[in-house]
């Protein structure tokens, strides 16, 4: 991706925060313009194959908006492009472009898989997964509601329905002019964890031993890191911190969580075909020491112990909680079993009325012990809708007080 593309990316993420708008009866999609051609010109056509009206920079950052499909054709709303937040008229009634050049971006940011389905419902099989931590699907149809889009994602080569929100039309990559990426982690501290005005500073802070902390950071330097935000969580709770503070490496921990089966590799440099400086098993702990700040993200990480590994491993084969997706997967009921949770692996879940036709689809992200719902809504200040006890195998609401417990481990 080019320098502009990057920058108009990263404008618009606030803006956008990953949900795109559907207008009226007749449903709109948001893509952008994406041409495998970069070093061409992206044709804008008359008609679906006819005759080229149109012309655009193909390394240049354009979004548009089409409404409606015609084989491999989209037809472009109004018709016009927008670059920079500036409008594009393009001269015509009538304007099409081809499914090839168009795109969307999935944001994994959160660690989790985005499922792809056979049909558009959140019930129908799983059609296969998307794991990238922010991909690029090409857009194939769109859903009679609106709601849903078939994708072709590339990559993995797969086909499948997503909805629509959880597209974004921007090809946002952090690491481009700013202090990205940020690395979540955690800290269990056995004794209090200081936090300090600067690297090897004064001390100003601690967190207090026997808890869970959920901690965000930043601009690592020399095995610290700088603690981001004015807030560490600990499931639905918060510390407030007094000022800037910093954090030693050794007191943060992240998780391995191969992405695909096997143990997680750990390379001696932020390259896939450099040398393996060894492997880890899934739900080894580890210190992050350093990230990337371009992608493919990767994190630099060393275990403890005399013989400690140290090494470059991908950010998918990491996750940044003291239990993964995998710990917690299984079926929650109540005990007079009138209710459901289900939590599956790839991070979606299901809560239902045990002998009902009710029930409510999800996807949840775990910080510290809380397990959070429906990701989109999850803000800095959002209350977990269940706390997790990984000794007792239970999902609390903290409102209600109503204890799930679980009945079938994946």
């Amino acid at each position: 991706m080019n320098k502009k593309r990057f920058i108009a990316a990263a404008v618009l993420v606030g803006m956008l925060a990953g949900v795109l708008p559907l207008s009226g009866q007749e449903h709109t999609l948001h893509c952008f313009i994406a041409d495998p051609d970069v070093q061409g010109k992206t044709n804008i056509r008359a008609t679906p194959g006819g005759k080229v009206i149109f012309q655009v920079d193909a390394a240049d950052f354009y979004q548009l908006e089409v409404i409606v499909k015609e084989g491999s054709w989209w037809k472009i709303k109004d018709p016009r492009l927008e670059s920079f937040g500036e409008l594009v008229e393009i001269p015509s009634k009538e304007a099409w472009i081809h499914r090839s050049v168009l795109a969307l971006g999935t944001d994994n940011s959160d660690g989790h898989s985005r499922v792809l389905r056979k049909e558009p419902r959140a019930d129908a099989p799983r059609a296969g997964l998307i794991r990238e931590f922010n991909a690029l699907v090409r857009p194939l149809e769109l859903s009679k509601d609106g709601k849903w889009v078939k994708v072709k994602y590339e990559e993995d080569n797969l086909t499948g329905w997503i909805e629509v929100s959880w597209m974004r039309d921007d090809a946002f990559e952090p690491g481009d002019g700013f202090a990205f990426p940020t690395l979540p982690a955690y800290a269990c501290p056995l004794t209090d964890i200081p936090l300090y005005a600067a690297p090897n500073g004064e001390k100003i802070f601690s967190l207090k031993k026997g808890k869970t902390y959920d901690v965000t950071v930043m601009s690592p330097r020399d095995g610290w890191w700088e603690v981001l935000g004015e807030r560490v969580f600990y499931g639905e709770d918060f510390v407030d911190l007094p000022d800037v503070c910093w954090v030693s490496a050794s007191d943060l921990l992240v998780m391995t969580n191969p992405s695909k089966q096997g143990k997680v590799p750990v390379y001696t440099k932020a390259d896939e075909k450099a040398p393996l400086a060894g492997q880890l098993a899934r739900g080894v702990e580890v210190h992050p020491l350093d990230v990337t700040g371009e992608w493919p993200i990767w994190v630099r990480i060393c275990t403890d112990g005399k013989d400690g590994l140290t090494g470059w491993v991908n950010y998918s084969d990491l996750y940044f909680s003291p239990f993964s997706t995998f710990d917690v997967a299984g079926m929650y009921d109540t005990e007079d079993s009138e209710s459901r949770v289900s939590l599956n692996d790839d991070g979606t879940a299901t809560w239902n009325m045990i002998g009902s036709l009710h029930w409510t689809d999800f996807t949840y992200i775990i910080r510290g012990n809380g397990i959070y719902l429906d990701v989109k809504e999850v803000t800095a200040d959002s209350k977990p809708a269940y706390l997790y006890d990984c000794e007792k195998k239970t999902l609390t609401d903290p409102d209600s007080g109503t204890v799930y417990y679980l009945q079938d481990v994946k």
